[in-house]
């Protein structure tokens, strides 16, 4: 077994302790140009609303943006005017039936046939997507810089989307026959699925039926063994499935604030399943669920989203001090936020299913980790804000880890990096822009699907997905998406081909896991992994 490593965190160094929090992050602001002009990471910005108010939606609903935007049409009165005028006739023609609007196809809301052959939900429908259509244009008209643009189209789509006919059981025609088929037994099991969802964090409809899955049982399940335990990881060793390994072995080290297995989702799911069997030799490591006694443990990030406008050094500041005070960032409060950016599917979506329909949400592996949250050590949500608002992995030499400076550009080896084409978390564009900070030959992968979809893509016949790739390097993300190859299928095949390029020679497959010096201890999927 290789020997193991751990530079990635460091348990000991605080380069903050004693130092006034808002005053660090204020000088790190005035290092950075154009900060205010929210060039944040997504995921970081997210974090510093989780620490401050537990996943609270308030959080993005700025009054000084709302003003903002009232200044700058009060200067357009004409403009407005004639908005206000467009949204009348646009009623107008819905009520006599002549109105031409119509849902997207894509949008599932509005999926059910009686939203058009119903006269009555078909003129509610024209009137909603009216007023949706003149919120948009009253955001385009006020011009405002790109931050306050963000967010001011953040907040309506959220109170739109709230207000969508599909959340009222009296203009909903599915929870209608609904009510009548059961007599209104649907309300009723709704009202305790109300109370059972609101009586803990993160206070939002459940998204999945939890009681159908269980980690070793029916997820997580690649053979494998814990070959090293510290305080703050496990390694996991998997069992070759194959007579002959490749020489160099393949370490994931996934994120800190999501549970690993979702590179080991289930069988036929699992892209740990896959490589193994592809004849790579895999480690995993998987953290350990930090608590306050482990908050100690110690991205080009420009237009980084819809979630990159929420942050400010302010608000960094408070984050920062209030998750050093807790210890932690907690987890719930984690998916609170993740849950309200995309609230039609994360949130309104269950509402009906739970609380209108009275059913019980679905059993979905993909959701079941996507429940199954984490939380985030303080020294480590304190070292991401800093990140986020200095952008300093962007300048070599800006940051340092365990004293020594970081420069991606000195990063020869070469990289294969995978975007989701829909990915609501990390725009690919900037996922691309970031590839271009690395040395060496980039692979860069533009997967069709989402945020996580967009991973979990194992290779089957009847699979609709594709990718696009190319190893072209360009700063340029339309060139780049022009130029690039369109593929059929997953790129789990492509990925294990680029690997086996870079993995030696094949071997012997070893009969045993870890070694004299890391002897193979718990099971896979290890014990930290349970840990609440």
């Amino acid at each position: 077994m290789p020997r193991a490593k751990a530079p990635i965190v460091d348990c000991g160094r605080d380069p903050l302790a004693g130092r006034d929090v808002s005053g660090a992050l204020r000088e790190a602001d005035s290092h950075t140009v154009g900060a205010r002009a929210a060039a944040r990471s997504a995921l970081d910005v997210m974090l510093t609303d989780a620490a401050i108010d537990d996943g609270g939606v308030g959080r993005f609903v700025k009054p000084a943006t709302a003003a903002k935007v009232a200044m700058a049409l009060a200067r357009r009165p004409r403009r407005l005017a004639g908005r206000v005028r467009e949204l009348g006739g646009g009623v107008a023609l819905a009520g006599l039936g002549r109105s031409q609007l119509a849902a997207p196809k894509s949008d599932r809301r509005f999926a059910d046939p009686a939203w058009q052959g119903n006269w009555l939900l078909r003129r509610v429908l024209q009137v909603y997507l009216a007023a949706a259509e003149t919120v948009d244009e009253l955001i385009r008209d006020a011009d405002l810089d790109w931050r306050s643009e963000r967010l001011a189209r953040f907040a309506a789509t959220n109170i739109l989307d709230a207000l969508a006919p599909t959340n009222f059981p009296w203009c909903n025609p599915v929870v209608l026959r609904e009510i009548v088929d059961t007599g209104g037994a649907n309300l009723v099991r709704g009202g305790r699925n109300f109370v059972a969802d609101m009586s803990h964090a993160p206070h939002l409809p459940a998204s999945v039926d939890t009681s159908q899955f269980e980690l070793g049982e029916n997820l997580a399940l690649s053979p494998g063994s814990v070959v090293l335990r510290t305080k703050v990881f496990e390694l996991i060793q998997y069992r070759p499935s194959t007579k002959g390994v490749r020489e160099v072995p393949l370490l994931f080290a996934p994120p800190t604030i999501n549970r690993y297995y979702i590179l080991d989702l289930a069988p036929g799911r699992s892209l740990v399943e896959y490589l193994v069997g592809e004849g790579q030799q895999v480690f995993m490591m998987s953290w350990r669920n930090p608590e306050a006694a482990q908050g100690h443990f110690e991205l080009d990030n420009a237009r980084a989203g819809t979630a990159a406008a929420f942050v400010d050094r302010e608000t960094a500041a408070v984050a920062v001090a209030d998750s050093a005070r807790k210890g932690y960032v907690d987890g719930q409060a984690l998916a609170g936020v993740f849950a309200w950016l995309r609230p039609n599917d994360l949130v309104w979506n269950y509402v009906v299913n739970n609380y209108l329909l009275g059913r019980d949400p679905p059993a979905f592996d993909i959701l079941y980790w996507n429940q199954d949250s984490v939380r985030l050590a303080a020294g480590l949500h304190r070292d991401f804000v800093m990140l986020a608002l200095q952008n300093s992995l962007t300048r070599p030499g800006a940051t340092e880890v365990l004293g020594t400076p970081v420069d991606l550009g000195a990063v020869t080896v070469d990289s294969y990096i995978v975007a989701g084409l829909r990915d609501h978390i990390v725009p690919w564009e900037n996922a691309q822009r970031s590839a271009e900070l690395l040395g060496g030959n980039s692979r860069f992968v533009l997967s069709t699907s989402g945020h996580i979809q967009s991973l979990v893509n194992p290779p089957r016949p009847e699979s609709r997905a594709s990718y696009r790739l190319t190893e072209e390097r360009t700063d340029d993300v339309e060139a780049w998406l022009a130029r690039a190859d369109v593929k059929g299928g997953s790129w789990w095949p492509d990925y294990s081909q680029w690997l086996a390029e870079r993995s030696g020679e094949l071997r012997d497959a070893p009969r045993t896991l870890g070694s004299s010096k890391h002897r193979a201890t718990a099971k896979a999927p290890g014990t930290y992994v349970h840990a609440g």
